[in-house]
This record gives structure tokens, sequence and C-alpha cells, in this order.
């Protein structure tokens, strides 16, 4: 019988798959490239340790301290120095003074957080050439000098602590000193000829002369030099600028161009003064009402005593009870309430023209430019610009 011999059938290609072939050759090439890495001291060599850095030296006994292959170096230990508190040093008072004075600033105290009010008056006293003479307006009235002594009575009666006084010739300038020691007055016959028929007083209770001076106002003939005062007030240390005009009237021609200029002049006055936030107060007999006030309150942004005031654009001047030619002015720091226009002084032969008094009321001292506040030991002080005392003051 025949041998057979069987044939078998062919077996099918195995197929490997690709993708976790290649993954697996990348992960080794990764495994590979960290041991190399490793035993080359590259940047990921400090992520690990191995025994090996437990020991000292290597395999050959070497003692040079440096990693050999399989080695990773470590890192000492940083130091931990244990923190410091800093003590801040806050300045006293007294070195804040000296601090402040080289910028021009003194401390303020008490009362130059407080507002500070005061009466203000404007009044004409009449010269005294109109009076008591046959050839003068009112020759059975009495003398200047005999009249000034009812002016003090009337500044004693309603608290009156600056006045602006017109028309007070040199008899009467005389007079008043006598009847009235309690104020002090600029520029009086301090700086010769006829400045005296304008003159401010202060009560001096009240108030210190840091600075005076006289500005040339159109006149007839020669222009006539007219004062302003730099106050400051002892209870408050507030300092307020005070300035007094009798412009010219119409006794000798038309004198409207002479008064327009000399509101232009006076005005211009109040924007420099003022320029620094110092308050301006105007007092005088402008011998015009609305030809007065509606330039003056323009141009030098101020209001009236009686209300008048610059309001929408528009000049807004009171006619009634009465109008009249004398005028208080303030700056928009200025309050001014009360305001009374007296014409008992005709009533009493005191004066052709009505006194006008009112209250005013600034603002705090430290409300002032360049003012400066630090808290000391709990407390709140301030310091605000120096103003010198005038050799002069009162």
């Amino acid at each position: 019988m025949g041998s057979h011999r069987g044939h078998r059938a062919p077996r099918p290609r195995r197929r490997i798959p690709i993708l976790p072939a290649l993954a697996g050759l990348l992960g080794l090439a990764l495994v590979a490239g960290l041991v190399v890495d490793l035993t080359a001291g590259g940047p990921v060599s400090g992520l690990f340790t191995t025994s090996a850095s437990s020991t000292s030296g290597s395999p050959s006994g070497s003692t040079s301290g440096r990693p050999t292959a399989g080695q990773v170096e470590v890192a000492a230990p940083a130091k931990v120095v244990p923190g410091e508190r800093l003590a801040r040093h806050v300045p006293t008072a007294a070195e804040l003074d000296a601090i402040f004075a080289k910028r021009g600033l003194e401390r303020v105290g008490k009362g130059g957080t407080r507002v500070t009010e005061f009466k203000v008056s404007s009044f004409n006293v009449l010269g005294a050439i109109h009076t008591s003479t046959k050839k003068s307006a009112h020759p059975r009235w009495p003398s200047g000098p005999s009249r000034v002594g009812r002016v003090a009575a009337l500044l004693r009666s309603y608290d009156i602590s600056v006045v602006g006084m017109q028309e007070l010739e040199t008899p009467q300038l005389r007079a008043f000193e006598g009847a009235a020691p309690e104020y002090a007055v600029y520029p009086g016959t301090s700086v010769g000829g006829t400045p005296s028929d304008n003159s401010i007083a202060w009560r001096t209770a009240d108030w210190t002369l840091v600075e005076a001076d006289l500005t040339p106002i159109p006149y007839y003939g020669a222009p006539v030099r007219m004062p302003h005062v730099l106050l400051r007030n002892k209870h408050t240390g507030r300092l307020v600028w005070f300035a007094n005009y009798h412009n010219p009237s119409d006794d000798h021609g038309n004198a409207q161009g002479k008064r327009n200029e000399a509101v232009r002049i006076e005005a211009a006055l109040v924007k420099r003064l003022s320029a620094d936030g110092t308050p301006v107060i105007q007092t005088g007999d402008f011998n015009d009402r609305q030809e007065a006030a509606c330039p003056m309150m323009t141009q030098a942004d101020m209001h009236a005593s009686d209300g008048a005031e610059i309001s929408g654009g528009s000049c807004r001047v009171p006619m009634k009870p009465y109008p009249t030619v004398d005028w208080v002015f303030g700056t928009g720091d200025v309050d001014f309430s009360g305001h009374v226009a007296d014409w008992s002084t005709r009533d009493r032969e005191i004066s052709d023209h009505e006194m006008i008094r009112t209250s005013a009321t600034v603002a705090a001292r430290t409300s002032e430019k360049g003012c400066l506040t630090r808290t000391v030991g709990g407390k709140k002080l301030w310091w605000c610009p120096r103003a010198e005392t005038s050799p002069s003051a009162g």
C-alpha cells in the first residue's frame, strides 16, 4: 500500500499594528534620553536622586566630590534667616515745623480751622470843608472834628471791626485817633499829602497789619493814591485784603470816563490780590450805581453786600428801597449778611451819606491754597503759608 504524504495549508501572515508599535518605540526613545540626561548631569538631573548620591566617592575610590555616572548632584538646603521688624520713624510736630518752615509754612492754631466773622462798614464821613462855615454845603452842621466823635460812637455801637472811610480830612483824622484809640488807620498822614481822605481803620484787638500800599486812582486833576491793606485776624489767623476808594463825582464836570477807568483799575487790583486765594473786600463811595457795580462784579468776580450780583450772565442790582453809591464788595469766598444802609446819619448831622454796614464771613484759614495737614499723636495738625508782619503793624 503506497504511502501518502499530506500537505499543510499555508499560514496567513501576522500583521503587526503600526500605531502601538510606534508608541512603543517613542517610549523607549524617551527612556533612553532620560538615562543619558541623568548620567550627563542634564537639566532634569536635579529632579531625581539615586542610592549612589548617599555614598561618598566613586566606584573607583575617587574623593573629588563631583558626581560620577549614575549620580545626581543635590543642592545644599538654603539657610533660613529670622526676619527683623523695621521701626518706622513718625516725625514729631516740632520736626514737621522745621521741615515745613523751609517751605514757607507755619503751623496754625485751633483758630485756623474756624471761619472768620466780623462787621465791616463803608462810610463817607463828609469832609470838614462841607460843614460849619457860611459857604459850606451844611453851614449849621457841627464841624468835621466834632462830627467824627459821633462816627467813633457809631463804630462802637455796631461792633464794626473794619471800616473804609472817605473824606476823612486831616483835622477829622486827628480827632478820630483821639476818639477811637482802639483803631489803627492806614494811610492816615503816614505818607503825606491827602491820602488820609480815604483811610482804612481796623480794630487792633481783632487784626494785625501785614502789608499796606496805595494805588493811583483817576480824580480831578492828578490821580489820588488810595489804600489797600492785608490784615491778619488775631482770633483765627485768616488773611483778608481790604481796599477803600472814593471815585470822582460830577461836581467839577462830567467825570464818568474817570469813574469808568477807576473801576477798571480797582477791579484789576482785586484780581491780582485774590490770585493766591486770599479774600478781598472793597469799601467805598463809587459815585455810581449800576455803572460801578456791574463792571466791578464782572471783571473782578465779586458780589455786593446788598445782594447785587452777576447771575446767569446778567447783572442784578437792587434799586429798592433806595439806590446808593456807597458799596461793600467781596470776592466769592466772602459771605455777607445783615446789610444795612443807615440814613439816620443825615438826621443826626453826622454825614450826608448813609453808613453801610454788614456782617462778613470768611472760610477757615485751612482752606487757603498751599495748606497741608498731618496727623501727629492722633491729632490733625495744619500748616499754612506764612505771612510776614509789617513793621508798622497795629
